[in-house]
């Protein structure tokens, strides 16, 4: 059995490697970045929905309730006057007056609603923001004249 040569490569050539390493890693890297383009969604989730406009005869409306809750987190109740939840219509072709909502709390979305009621666990001590947003089948943000129905 003959041993086996040892590879010797000059020192010139491990930094090319090296770089050549190196910026395949950084394309990498990039490649699975998101853009930040809009909606947040977390401090690295961010995007945009379409927009879908509804009919201004008969625009959807919507309150947001939230209370403490008697053991422990928020209670929070979402009322809408012309939208139906329709959770079974989830990403399917938009039907006028049907969707679903999406609850923010300081900005990024923490939940998405198919129905009137949801429980938060735990919010941050003192004042906080909170804002619920109406959505087509589709994901697509409902608006009127271009504003956001929230």
């Amino acid at each position: 059995m003959r041993p086996c040569k040892t590879l010797q490569l000059k020192p010139i050539y491990l930094v090319h490697w090296t770089v050549a390493a190196l910026f395949v890693g950084m394309l990498l890297a990039l490649a699975s970045t998101e853009v930040p383009t809009g909606e947040h969604h977390g401090p690295t989730h961010i995007h945009v929905h379409a927009t879908q406009e509804v009919d201004p005869d008969s625009p959807p409306e919507v309150t947001l309730a939230v209370s403490e809750d008697a053991l422990s987190g928020w209670n929070v109740i979402v009322s809408t006057r012309s939208l139906v939840f329709a959770p079974e219509m989830i990403n399917e072709d938009n039907v006028q007056q049907h969707g679903h909502a999406h609850l923010d709390v300081h900005d990024p979305k923490i939940a998405r609603l198919y129905g009137p009621a949801f429980h938060i666990a735990d919010l941050p001590e003192g004042r906080n923001s909170k804002s619920v947003s109406l959505n087509a089948n589709d994901h697509s943000d409902l608006v009127l004249s271009g504003q956001p129905i929230a």
